[in-house]
C-alpha cells in the first residue's frame, strides 16, 4: 500500500494499490455542480468518514475498520484536471451527473470522440484480423 501525506496530526492512511482492490467493484462518479469526483473501492453502502489529505483530496474511511474505501476529489475540473489533463480519462468510466459524455469529450484536453471511436474500431479490426477463419470458410489459393 502507498502512504499518503495528511494535513492533520492523525497517523497517515494507507491507500490500497491496484493489487489490493477488486477493480471490477470500483465505482467512479462525477458531479458537475459540485465539481467532485468520487471513487469507491468497495460497496458504496459502507459507512465512512471523509478525511482530508489536501485542499482537493480526501480519503473515504470505513468507520469500523479505518480502511480507506474510497477517494473524494474536489475541484476536479477546476484544479486537478487543469494541472494534470490525464485525470480527465477518469470521466470516461464515471457515472456522470450534470454533464453529458459529449460535454466531457468537448473539454480541453479530451481526445475528440471521433479519434477515440476511430482508435477503438481500428484496434478491434486489427484484433479480428488475427482470428482464425470460421469453420467452412473458403480460402482462395
Amino acid at each position: 500500500m502507498a502512504m499518503i501525506e495528511q494535513r492533520s496530526d492523525a497517523p497517515p492512511r494507507q491507500l490500497p494499490t491496484a493489487d489490493d482492490v477488486d477493480l471490477a467493484n470500483v465505482s467512479v462518479s462525477y458531479d458537475r455542480d459540485s465539481d467532485m469526483l468520487l471513487i469507491h473501492f468497495t460497496d458504496r453502502g459502507r459507512a465512512g468518514v471523509v478525511d482530508y489529505v489536501s485542499s482537493v483530496l480526501a480519503t473515504l474511511v470505513d468507520v469500523e475498520t479505518e480502511e480507506v474505501v474510497g477517494l473524494q476529489v474536489e475541484d476536479f475540473l477546476g484544479k486537478v484536471v487543469a494541472s494534470d489533463p490525464r485525470c480527465l480519462d477518469l470521466l470516461e468510466v464515471a457515472e456522470l451527473r450534470g454533464i453529458t459524455p459529449h460535454e466531457v469529450a468537448a473539454l480541453p484536453g479530451a481526445a475528440p470522440i471521433v479519434d477515440r471511436r476511430r482508435s477503438a474500431v481500428a484496434s478491434l479490426l486489427d484484433d479480428l484480423a488475427t482470428f482464425p477463419q470460421p469453420i467452412g470458410a473458403e480460402t482462395s489459393s
